[in-house]
């Protein structure tokens, strides 16, 4: 409830607008309560993916393990996202409040980076001979190519991300 909250105000009055004060005034908590579940707004923004991260790994290793690996962590994803509408209407509010605002793109510099790295470790599991540089150079590719198409889409009305995930499919196929 609190990280809904948040969202929609940070979505209304950015992210320097937003305060950790204004969140927990809003969220009907104190600052102290607040703190003890989000140390920081950048963990407010991002509550949840742990979860979400959890699906997207269950979802790859559900994979057809015929499907070349950087195709089935594409398709993984996209299965992350359509899985619950709840989590997929929240990662939207999220990924424009990102896309939009440098700051909140800043701050969550972390959390991109932790998802690099599961992009990568996917990856490692689908081709193990691989070095590390070239899964870490690919799961950089893949994961720029998915924040792209999430971001692309949740700056628009549609409510289905799959159109989006295509193109990023797409243009991970193309570059092997």
């Amino acid at each position: 409830m609190i990280s809904r909250v948040a969202l929609a105000q940070i979505a209304r009055d950015g992210w320097a607008g937003t305060t950790m004060a204004a969140i927990a005034e809003r969220s009907g908590v104190s600052e102290p309560t607040l703190f003890r579940y989000f140390p920081t707004k950048a963990d407010v923004l991002w509550h949840g993916m742990d979860e979400s991260a959890r699906v997207f790994r269950e979802r790859f290793d559900q994979r057809d393990r015929a499907a070349p690996g950087p195709l089935a962590v594409v398709d993984a994803y996209r299965g992350m996202l359509l899985s619950d509408a709840e989590r997929l209407s929240l990662i939207k509010v999220r990924a424009a409040i990102i896309a939009g605002d440098a700051a909140a793109a800043e701050a969550s510099w972390p959390k991109f980076e932790e998802w690099r790295s599961l992009v990568t470790d996917l990856l490692r599991h689908s081709d193990p001979a691989a070095s590390s540089d070239e899964l870490r150079i690919r799961g950089a590719m893949i994961w720029a190519a998915l924040w792209s198409a999430l971001t692309t889409w949740s700056l628009d009305l549609d409510p289905d991300p799959s159109s989006r995930i295509a193109v990023a499919r797409r243009l991970v196929a193309s570059i092997g």
